[in-house]
């Protein structure tokens, strides 16, 4: 059961970058600085999407090719070709984040703050942000070859926390612990807090 769900994780997230995916736009920033609440204009364009993550004055919103779209007071415009999963806002609106697959293989990681894009991981497997908390992005990964667990990805570091010598097609005995169920995430300290797809409370101690 535990690799049935690990598989059908993974499928979500895997997904193929066309040819000619749109690149984030240089220049002006992407979103205007004045104003913290979303001005009433920006609205998403009803059933075309599929998932959305507000931002303060602008919202991240994914269409039904998985085109993700960054809608604000200035109109709607492309900002990836195709993410896997979602992305995610932290709960204050000032960065998103969201996973791209890699061609031939992998992911990477972006944030959105202040009005610029940047790539903040590499995995060479599947990744999908679950959280961001304290500028930190919480995800669900794992490298080729390894079992899905809990990542944490920094400006400068990308941090593995559960599951980091689990390798598919092995025994696992106890040692597997299962990810997150949703985004229901904290961090006190140095230890992550969640609950699992089954319920159970968990604690991890990040490296």
């Amino acid at each position: 059961m535990r690799r049935l769900v690990i598989a059908v994780w993974l499928a979500g997230c895997a997904a193929a970058t066309p040819e000619g995916a749109a690149q984030p736009p240089a220049g002006a920033p992407l979103i205007a600085d004045e104003g913290l609440d979303r001005p009433p204009s920006v609205e998403l364009p009803g059933a075309d999407a599929i998932a959305r993550a507000d931002l303060a004055g602008a919202i991240l919103w994914v269409d039904r090719e998985r085109t993700l779209h960054l809608r604000d007071r200035d109109g709607d415009r492309v900002i990836a070709g195709e993410i896997g999963g979602r992305p995610i806002a932290d709960a204050q609106g000032s960065i998103a984040a969201w996973s791209e697959p890699r061609d031939p293989s992998g992911a990477i990681v972006r944030t959105l703050r202040g009005g610029s894009i940047e790539t903040i991981a590499e995995i060479s497997g599947a990744a999908s942000p679950i959280a961001v908390i304290d500028d930190r992005v919480i995800l669900v990964g794992s490298e080729n070859g390894g079992v899905a667990g809990i990542w944490i990805a920094e400006r400068d570091r990308l941090i593995c926390v559960t599951n980091c010598a689990l390798r598919a097609g092995q025994p696992w005995g106890d040692a597997f612990v299962p990810p997150p169920a949703d985004g229901s995430i904290a961090i006190d300290g140095e230890t992550i807090e969640y609950v699992d797809a089954t319920g159970i409370a968990r604690a991890a101690r990040i490296p």
